[in-house]
């Protein structure tokens, strides 16, 4: 796939190759001030800008691509590494995953952005777990776990996101819970307001 057409994916929708000049490959939204994509480069750089990053969570150990460094310091982006192996080769380490939760659970840290080489796997885990501790079913979570990875998808990560029990670590993860509730109480909201508007126009009409 050419940097010009990309897939742009958003929750579990899938839209056809388009141009696109900004986002990485494989960029999507995990959850609220969550992203993920591959491993952004320079002509990436003017889009991820306008996400307003706070911290860029990187699930592999390499040398930056061009400018990378220079973005992040120039940002003032805090810039977590994690040397990971890849998926077909072992599991991700609990304390690993772990420590990628608690940087995603503090909304401190968001806007933030996860990323591996290409986007798929290690990536695709790790959002795959996030959601999980967001209550997300099963099935829509390796549905758009598949989306991403394409003909890549490897049944290692279907059996790690299936097999992960979210409970070892429900304690340290109560925020994005949170994140869902007060997104359910402004729908509340803002119905309660729509209904007071529209007796309010039923009144001035009568």
């Amino acid at each position: 796939m050419n940097k010009t057409s990309r897939t742009i994916h958003t929750g579990l929708q899938l839209h056809a190759l388009i141009p696109v000049p900004g986002p990485a490959l494989n960029f999507g939204k995990v959850t609220e001030g969550v992203y993920r994509s591959s491993y952004p480069q320079l002509e990436d750089h003017a889009f991820m800008e306008s996400l307003g990053l706070k911290t860029i969570v990187t699930l592999v150990q390499k040398d930056f691509p061009e400018g990378y460094g220079a973005f992040i310091s120039t940002h003032g982006i805090k810039h977590h590494v994690f040397d990971m192996r890849g998926t077909k080769k072992e599991e991700i380490p609990q304390e690993t995953m772990e420590s990628i939760l608690e940087l995603v659970q503090n909304e401190q840290n968001h806007p933030l952005l996860i990323h591996c080489n290409h986007g798929r796997h290690r990536t695709g885990c790790v959002a795959a777990i996030v959601r999980k501790h967001c209550n997300h079913n099963l099935d829509e979570i390796i549905k758009e776990y598949e989306s991403f990875a394409g003909t890549k998808s490897r049944e290692c990560d279907i059996k790690y996101i299936t097999a992960y029990d979210t409970s070892i670590s429900k304690k340290s993860f109560e925020i994005l819970p949170r994140i869902q509730e007060r997104n359910f109480r402004h729908i509340v909201l803002s119905v309660i307001l729509l209904v007071i508007v529209l007796c309010t126009k039923r009144l001035l009409v009568s």
